[in-house]
């Protein structure tokens, strides 16, 4: 994974994982609570534009203290997309419902 800043975030969008993947996932931190956001790769630029005008380069929100990037990745499936922002399966995670 690259760094954990806007530019690793924008060089991520750019390369060739992003590329061959068919979602981003962002995990954010609002004030303590996590939230998983996921978009599609033909959601990539629009998203890739409101994190550049909406977060600070250490991927802290601009407008709204509290809220902060604090992983991302790229993956072809949401089970993918889990299990590197959260560390495993929902089962796992949370324990079968």
């Amino acid at each position: 994974m690259l760094e954990l800043t806007l530019e690793g975030l924008i060089r991520a969008f750019g390369s060739q994982w992003a590329d061959e993947s068919k979602f981003v996932g962002i995990l954010v931190d609002i004030a303590g609570v996590k939230e998983v956001i996921i978009n599609s790769r033909e959601n990539y630029e629009a998203k890739l534009e409101y994190y550049k005008n909406a977060y600070n380069d250490d991927l802290s929100h601009k407008h709204a203290k509290g809220i902060s990037i604090i992983r991302f990745t790229f993956g072809n499936s949401f089970a993918e997309i889990q299990e590197d922002l959260l560390g495993g399966s929902y089962d796992e995670i949370y324990g079968r419902r």
